[in-house]
């Protein structure tokens, strides 16, 4: 039972105030004096109640899962002491919260008032018989205006007992759930309300005026519904049409609901075909999944019929969809596909039966047209065959390498098509002898021979074969490998080296560049300055090759890239002998310098300053350039007797960056050039 909080109250919530003997007459006669002009609050001007507002719902509903708390703010108030307040309507004063969080959990229902008590000196309710607002003594001020607060208690929705309920919608016939048939107990609120819902109960259908009899389901599509029981009290919002009843706000409860079946039959409507096949192939012979569209379709049992031309006798009876029926076991004919809606009870439904002695609750769709034809796009026999194209020389498959056996039909075509056999990339006029395949990129493609009767559309480049629509049959495909090589192109040198030293002259990691390579295998290959013949194959890297174990003269480096099958690579071969699928890139020139003299460089590596040593150089007229891995010059200077000491000078090479670079010395006198390889390690 909910209790008035201030009868309940300890008295300790009363100020008692104990005064000596002595000054006891002082006190009263005092007290008497100073609150006799201000007895009343609205005459005390120290003070000041302030405004009492809030954020919080003004409306409580006890017993739902929601606390029953109302937070409140004090504005503008003055005065020591401050103190929250809850009167009933007649400002009977029923609660002395401790803090601005007013619970009323313990209160009855009804309608509330929080007010702000704001006073310096003697508490206002200190007297017993203070039971009001009006019964406050002191010096004291209210809030101007209260915060109302309603304070309801819960429904209860009942239980409901019937169902569930089926109907057959959609006939014209009005489908209601019978008087009686649905027996409401244990309800209790102000106001009721019959609510139907959507199947998950998170849409409002319907709010029937009187009683759930109103309720004519047949002019809902098929589907489920739920019929439920409100009870509310006084205030509630939201309760409307197409609104969740989730987002009701108020205080309600909802009784259990009874579920209401709604069915509805229609064989619905085909979208797709007609459809042609050739039949008698051995080929499985589909509808593919998604070519016929359904929609519009409604029941509680489907199944897919398929019938003779005339529709009079049932052929077949897919036990899931249509794309299960193989029409090449069939002989050619026309037949057709129909979609069956049906509740449970039908009876009739077996292959040879006529559809239209079919009992019971059911609807067919229009049917689909199935042309069943005979084709055959033959045997072939030969290749697969391999051509290495874009070399600008025509690649053709030679009469008689493929022989076409036991192909029929009236109308017939070689065609070529990608890898997958979903593109038709040539259809040759006469025959396959007719294709040149040089003109073709990479790749691998097919061969095949169509046979077909008139009718075929689709045939055209650039189509897939799977969409040819009419009478036909593919043969088998024969290969053909498109292989195509590009050497690439080389970025880096000139490189001269001064050979017969003894000193390796490799050409530095990086010191060459290869860019745009194509082809399965790859080999660096080293020729005469004419590019006729092989004269060396490094194993792995151009870096291999030590240029200084050569006589003087002229060498070409290139990259090879090449297919498996490639013959005549091999070191005193001609380049003109190679056979197989090939390409070169562009050359890189060496020149072998005949060494003249020796050049000394030292220390090698160096890691600041480096000594060039021409002692045993033949000339001391001479030009010295130090050129990076890029060929760019970094430095150049003549030197001749007078400017070099004992046939030495010096490089400060501090400010160069780690790695390669090479010191080339060309001879005034002859125009001889000499190159060595000069290692910057500033590290180290």
């Amino acid at each position: 039972m909910k209790k008035n909080v201030l009868n309940d109250a300890p008295k300790s919530i009363f100020y008692t105030y104990k005064i000596s003997r002595i000054p006891i007459f002082f006190f009263l006669f005092s007290f008497c004096i100073l609150n006799a002009q201000n007895w009343h609050a609205n005459e005390n001007a120290t003070v000041d109640g302030g405004h009492v507002w809030t954020t919080d719902n003004t409306s409580v509903c006890l017993g739902d899962e929601n606390p029953d708390i109302v937070n409140v703010t004090v504005e503008g108030a003055s005065g020591r002491v401050k103190q929250i307040i809850v009167t009933d309507e007649d400002e009977n004063i029923v609660a002395l919260p401790d803090s601005w969080e007013v619970d009323f959990s313990e209160l009855w229902p009804g309608n509330y008032l929080i007010w702000n008590l704001s006073y310096n000196g003697i508490k206002p309710l200190w007297h017993k018989h203070v039971q009001n607002l009006s019964d406050l003594l002191g010096r004291f001020d209210l809030s101007d205006d209260p915060v109302a607060i309603i304070v309801q208690q819960k429904p209860t929705g009942g239980t409901l007992e019937g169902g569930p309920f089926e109907f057959c919608v959609g006939d014209g016939e009005a489908d209601h759930i019978p008087e009686g048939a649905i027996t409401l107990s244990g309800n209790m609120g102000a106001n009721s309300q019959w609510v139907v819902t959507n199947e998950d109960g998170t849409v409002i259908l319907g709010l029937p005026p009187n009683s759930y009899t109103d309720v004519n389901f047949d002019e809902a599509p098929a589907g489920t519904c739920l019929v439920w029981h409100l009870m509310y009290e006084d205030g509630l919002a939201g309760l409307e049409v197409g609104n969740n009843p989730a987002d009701l706000m108020g205080c309600f409860e909802f009784s259990n609901y009874v579920t209401v079946i709604r069915r509805h039959t229609e064989g619905g409507t085909l979208e797709g075909g007609p459809f042609e096949f050739c039949v008698g192939d051995g080929e499985e012979d589909h509808i593919p999944e998604g070519a016929i569209t359904l929609s519009g379709n409604e029941g509680t049992n489907s199944q897919w019929v398929v019938t003779n031309e005339d529709g009079t006798v049932i052929m077949g009876l897919p036990p899931n969809n249509y794309t299960e029926v193989n029409f090449d076991e069939a002989p050619a004919g026309i037949c057709y596909v129909w979609h069956l809606s049906y509740e449970d009870g039908l009876t009739g439904l077996e292959v040879g039966n006529n559809p239209a002695d079919l009992m019971g609750c059911f609807s067919l769709s229009n049917g689909i047209e199935v042309v069943r034809r005979h084709t055959e796009g033959g045997t072939l026999d030969g290749g697969s065959f391999e051509f290495c194209v874009g070399d600008g020389e025509a690649d053709h498959i030679p009469e008689g390498a493929i022989t076409l056996s036991g192909n029929e039909g009236t109308n017939s075509q070689w065609v070529v098509t990608n890898e997958d056999g979903t593109v038709i990339m040539g259809l040759p006029p006469n025959n396959y002898t007719e294709v040149n395949f040089d003109e073709a990129p990479a790749g691998i493609c097919y061969v095949w021979h169509l046979s077909y009767e008139d009718g075929l559309t689709g045939l055209e480049v650039g189509n897939n074969p799977a969409d040819l629509m009419g009478c036909f049959s593919l043969s088998n495909g024969v290969e053909v490998v498109r292989r195509h090589t590009e050497g690439g192109t080389l970025e880096g040198g000139p490189f001269e080296f001064t050979v017969g030293d003894g000193e390796a002259d490799n050409i530095p990691e990086d010191a060459i560049t290869l860019s745009g390579n194509e082809g399965t295998n790859s080999q660096w290959v080293v020729t005469n300055e004419d590019g006729t013949t092989i004269l060396g194959l490094p194993e792995n890297s151009y870096t291999d090759v030590n240029f200084d174990e050569a006589p003087a003269g002229t060498c070409l480096v290139w990259h090879l890239s090449y297919e498996d099958g490639l013959e005549g690579l091999e070191v005193d071969g001609l380049i003109e002998n190679l056979s197989g699928c090939f390409s070169f890139s562009n050359s890189v020139t060496v020149v072998r310098n005949e060494s003249a003299g020796r050049i000394a460089i030292y220390p090698n590596p160096s890691k600041g300053r480096v000594t060039i040593d021409l002692s045993q150089f033949g000339s001391r007229d001479v030009r010295i350039s130090v050129y990076n891995l890029q060929n760019i010059r970094l430095f150049d200077q003549q030197y001749n007797r007078r400017t070099m000491i004992n046939n030495k000078t010096n490089l400060n090479v501090s400010n160069y960056l780690d790695g390669i670079y090479f010191v080339q010395v060309i001879d005034n006198r002859t125009g001889n050039k000499f190159i060595k390889r000069l290692v910057v390690n500033l590290e180290n």
